[in-house]
Parts: structure tokens; sequence; C-alpha cells
């Protein structure tokens, strides 16, 4: 909607000036339409601190009514900016390198461009394929959105298809084919939506990249999720197995027998689900000790303690695995930085970007500098409570991160994440804190996802030729924006919802990310690392990933030694370990993997001049018209309170035929 919008207002707007400033500046430019993009990105996240807000303040989590919209929105606020002064003093390491190519804002960039087009420039252009990527792309937009009407409205059969299940109707096919939310492993599970699709970008990752994710995927979820399910290695009180045929972890363990072998859930010993509120908490939101002598040992789901174990390879992985390949290009800027040396093997992008004021160290650190006071403030005074020298130990460990899990994300387009990382630290230092733990969690990870924010969008300004000053301007509007409003959403549906959330609080899940967060602050604060994978506890053997993580990235880096080839370095074991999947739907990974071989393997190989030209088109093609219908479609469910009739393409439960509870055993 941007470029009509803008192109209608440079054909209105009287020519005159306000204040100095023109109100039709002349056509509108590809540069305009650029920063208008980053404000509606910037805006449109949602900001980490928001979980703070939601994970204290609902009463369906810890019920903290100290909370209110201006203690919150100083802590969103200042969670969201302070990763912006990190990001402009890591510039020459995650931008300037030519190898750093930041495929996730390459379809933008092409889409852009591909608005502002001249036609002279198509005219010249010397190709086979003739149709403009202008046309292109409402063509494909147009697709996708009427095809969306049909996962997202009429047929929500397409959005989950459990092809296991469709074999047997066992436990086990159960176990391994459900793809549905929490549950099971969903082996070989499709989706035929986009909105599912998109969020593993198929189309602007490169194929190593996917490949190396998917391999971990599916040996994580498909091979070691069942064997650990059916060997019950962490001494589940009788096994999961029967755990699960007496309703482990439900709400009522004699009607509903489905095993949790996807889950984000606390158990007990008895296989009960442990809410992060009281018994488990005192009034304080402190450990309840005498609660947890009597219910030890907590249990996780077998997908959730693979998480954790991978979470912890991956921890260690990222510094081997990028101080190896990538450690003599680290040295080398940064020796240029601290010398204040011209770089002469700058790529012309580099060159090009000189005739743009950049802006100053001094500014960024003063940027880094001020926030860091506010949060200290906030931590002190504010309910979202942390000690200070804690305030400045997630700042340190955040800046450490930002440059390894920036460089895999300059290369693969995938980012990594350091939530158990700080979780895992300050819940050693502060077991039985929740409230610190969570707060120092939001602040060291969400100071890498915004520097990395910020990183993206100035490697957008070199592709676009946009100076850094205004990249920088419009990425802070837009993230302002994204705060405050999402800030005085979570405050108002909460004030809003109140009643249904207390009449419905066993039924009801707001979603899934929420209840990870919370019971992510039950483990590592409330309860603490010490106590959940220490020496005594049946999780302690998942401790080695940190030595696995350290060790394994040696593999391939000898192996290029010994025989040289540009394909080891592919072997990427930080984007192997990236399981950041437990409770999300499971057919979020096959149909992805397969149009990113088709697209970025074979099509790149034999129609490379197809793909030069239409692919990251289709890419922000298919995000943009599935957006449109997402939107379109909720206005009209607003409108519309009579429910489809129920069909084999609409089923009347949301287990799309895999879930069952007449099956054998």
């Amino acid at each position: 909607m941007v470029y009509p919008i803008g192109v209608f207002f440079a054909a209105v707007l009287p020519d005159v000036e306000i204040a100095g400033i023109k109100l039709n500046p002349g056509p509108f430019t590809v540069k305009e339409h650029a920063l208008i993009s980053i404000i509606a990105n910037a805006a449109g996240g949602l900001p980490t601190g928001v979980d703070n807000v939601v994970g204290q303040r609902w009463k369906i989590f810890m019920g903290d009514r100290n909370i209110n919209f201006w203690n919150s929105i100083q802590w969103v606020l200042s969670t969201q900016f302070i990763g912006y002064g990190v990001a402009g003093l890591t510039r020459r390491f995650l931008i300037k390198p030519a190898a750093m190519l930041w495929p996730g804002v390459l379809p933008t960039v092409a889409l852009l461009n591909s608005f502002h087009e001249k036609k002279e420039d198509q005219e010249n252009i010397s190709s086979r394929y003739t149709m403009s990527r202008f046309n292109f792309f409402w063509i494909v937009l147009s697709f996708i959105f009427m095809y969306e009407w049909f996962p997202l409205y009429f047929a929500p059969f397409l959005a989950t298809i459990s092809i296991a299940c469709w074999f047997g109707n066992s436990r086990t096919m159960k176990i391994l084919g459900s793809s549905s939310k929490g549950e099971g492993t969903g082996l070989l599970a499709l989706t035929f939506d986009w909105s599912v699709v998109s969020g593993q970008v198929p189309l602007a990752t490169p194929f190593w990249a996917s490949l190396n994710y998917f391999g971990g995927y599916a040996f994580w979820t498909w091979i070691v999720g069942p064997i650990v399910y059916y060997t019950n290695p962490f001494g589940v009180k009788g096994g999961y197995l029967s755990q699960a045929q007496s309703g482990w972890g439900t709400a009522n363990k004699t009607t509903d027998p489905f095993p949790y072998i996807n889950s984000v859930d606390i158990f007990d010993k008895e296989g009960n689900i442990v809410p992060i509120q009281q018994p488990l908490l005192q009034p304080d939101l402190t450990l309840n000790q005498s609660y947890y002598d009597t219910s030890k040992p907590f249990h996780l789901s077998p997908a959730f303690a693979i998480a954790y174990f991978t979470s912890f390879i991956n921890i260690t992985a990222l510094f081997a695995h990028v101080g190896l390949w990538y450690g003599k290009d680290i040295y080398k800027q940064a020796k240029e930085a601290f010398q204040q040396l011209e770089n002469t093997d700058e790529d012309p992008l580099n060159v090009r970007m000189r005739q743009y004021k950049d802006v100053p160290d001094w500014f960024y650190i003063g940027y880094l500098a001020i926030f860091s006071v506010v949060l200290l403030i906030s931590g002190l005074f504010t309910a979202f409570k942390m000690k200070w020298w804690a305030t400045i130990f997630a700042i340190v460990l955040g800046v450490v991160y930002t440059i390894p899990i920036g460089i895999i994300q300059g290369i693969s387009g995938q980012q990594m994440g350091i939530n158990v990382l700080t979780e895992f630290l300050i819940g050693l230092i502060i077991p039985g804190d929740i409230i610190g733990v969570m707060c120092f969690k939001s602040l060291g990870y969400n100071l890498v996802v915004q520097a990395l924010a910020l990183s993206s969008d100035l490697k957008m300004g070199h592709y676009m030729a946009i100076g850094p000053i205004y990249m920088f301007i419009a990425q802070s509007i837009g993230t302002f924006i994204g705060a405050v409003c999402n800030n005085a959403i979570a405050i108002w549906a909460e004030e809003g919802l109140a009643e249904q959330f207390a009449n419905n609080k066993n039924q009801w899940d707001p979603t899934p990310s929420y209840g990870t967060f919370t019971n992510a602050g039950g483990i590592w604060g409330a309860i603490g690392p010490a106590r959940f994978f220490g020496p005594d506890s049946p999780y302690f053997s998942l401790m080695s990933g940190f030595i696995i993580g350290i060790v394994v990235p040696f593999v391939p880096w000898l192996c290029n030694k010994l025989y040289p080839s540009k394909n080891w370095h592919l072997f990427n074991l930080p984007l192997l370990t990236q399981q950041n999947y437990t409770a999300a739907n499971q057919a979020f990974i096959v149909v992805p993997f397969l149009l990113n071989f088709i697209f970025n393997k074979l099509i790149f190989k034999y129609k490379n001049e197809w793909w030069t030209k239409y692919n990251f088109i289709m890419s922000i093609a298919l995000d943009s018209g599935t957006a449109f219908a997402i939107l379109v479609i909720t206005l009209i469910q607003f409108a519309i309170t009579d429910p489809l009739p129920n069909n084999f393409f609409n089923p009347a439960t949301a287990d799309y035929y895999c879930l069952e509870r007449n099956f054998t055993q």
C-alpha cells in the first residue's frame, strides 16, 4: 500500500514549504519507499520486553498489579533501544565485509527496485523473460491473496496435514504424526498455508543453510525425540508411556490419554502440570521451598529437554564455529578499527557509501550509555527488578554475542538466540529470583535482537545507497511506535479480558510464546539451573552439550585442513542445533525445505536468469498477499459471528484427524 499512496501524494500535494521543509519534494522515490518500509517493519515487531509485562502482570500468569503503563513502557522502550548503540559499534564487522550478505533483506531490496524501475531500464535488460518484476509481483500477490482464503478460512485442513496419522490409528502414529501445538513430533507433516511456510523464509535462505536447519530438525525431532520418549532416560516415574496412558500432565487424567512428547509445561513427580504461580511461588514471587521439596523431581517433556540440550550446544558452538572460520577476518577488521586504518580491500558498496555522512562512534557510545542508565533506574525502582550489577552483566553479555550471532545471520539469514544462555548464567547466580531472571533474559537477549535488526537495515541501506543517519532515524521511529502500541495493547487486553481469563484459566492459552517465556522463568528463575540441571537432577547429562559445542566444530575445520574443500565450512553446528520449535505447529519444516530446494538449488542452477529476476520478488509478493488476506479475513470474522459448517476440510476440532481418543495401544 505504500507505493500507491506515495505516488498519490506526490501527484496531489502542493509544492510549498512549511517551516523550511518542502511538502512535496518531487516524485516518490525508492529511497523514500525504503525508509517507510523500515518504519513499518520496526513498528510491526513484538518487543521482547512485552513478555515481561504479560508474564508478570496478567492474572493467568503471576498477576502483579503493581505494573502499570508508565513503568512498563519505560522497560519496553529501553530494552528495545539499547541494542542500537551496539549495532553502530559493530558495523565494521557485520555490515562492511562483502561476505556479510544478509540474505533476509534481499527480497525487500528486489521488491523496492521493481516498483521504481524505469520502463527504459526494463527494456534495456536483455532477457527472454519479458514480464516486468512489477507486474510479476502483483500477479503473485493476487494469486496468494485468493488462495490463502482456503487454508485460513474455508479449508483449515490444508494448514496442517499430519501424514503419519493417516497410516494407522495406533498411539505410536499419533505421537510421531501429530503436528498440533504442544503435542506430537509432526513426522513428515505438511502445510499448504503460506503464513506457516513464510516463517522459514524459504525463497531467501541459502540452500546450504536450509539444509543444515532441516537436517538438524529431522535428527533432533524425528529421531532423538522418539528415542527419548520410549527409553525414558530422565527417569519419569513409570516412564512416559505409562504416564501417557493415565493422561500425564492433563487436567482430566481419565478422559485425555494423549502423551505429552512436545510441551513447554513443567511437570511434578506425579506428572501434574506445575503453573508458574502459587503454590510454586510465594506471594513475593520467590520459590516456595517446601512445595518444591515435596513435588520434586520436576520433569520436562522430551522435546523441551532436547531443546535445552541443543541450546547448550549452540551457546559454545557459536564461538567455536565463528572463531575457526571467521577469526582472521574479525581480527583484521578490529585492527583496522582500532588503528584507524583505511580498508584497502573494500567492495564497491563500501566505496559508494563514503559519499554519505556516517553516524560517529561517539553517538552510538552515548546512546548505549543513556539507555544503560535508564535500565539501571528501571531495575532499581520499578517492578522489573534487577540488581545494578545484573543489568551491567546482561548488557555486556549481549555485546559479546552480537558479533558471532550477527556473522551467522549475515551469511545464512538465520538468527540464533542467547535466551537460554542468559537464563542459565543468571539462574546460577540468583536462584529463586524469577523476576530478576526473566528481566535479565529479556535485556540480554533483546539487546542482540535489536542490534541485529538495525544491522540488517544498515546493510539494506548499503544496497539501496541510503545514508546511515536516515536508516537509524527510520528504525528508531518505527521502534518507538511499536513499543508504545504493543505495550498499550498488552495492558488493555488483560484488562478487557480479565473475566474471560478467570473463567477459562485451564482451557485458554493466549499464545504459546508467553507460556514458554513464563515456564522458562520457572525453570531458570524460581527453581534455578543448579536444581534443575545439577548433579542431583535427572537432567544433569544435558550439560554435556556445552562440551559438544566446543569440540564438534573442530571436526569439519580439521577436515578442511587435511582435505581442502570449499564445502567444509557449510557444516554449521549452530544451525544444526537451532531447535526453537517446542510447542509450535510442527508442520512448518518439510514444505519450506522442499521449496528452498526447488528454488534455491534447482532453479538457481538450471534457470538462473529466471531466479535472478523473479525469485526475491516472488518471496515478498507471497508474504504481502498473505498478510493482506489475514487482515481481510480477520475483519470479516469480526463482522460474521456464525462459523462455517464443518466438513472434511473444516473439521470440528483442531486435531486435523490425528488426535482421536479411540486409538489402539
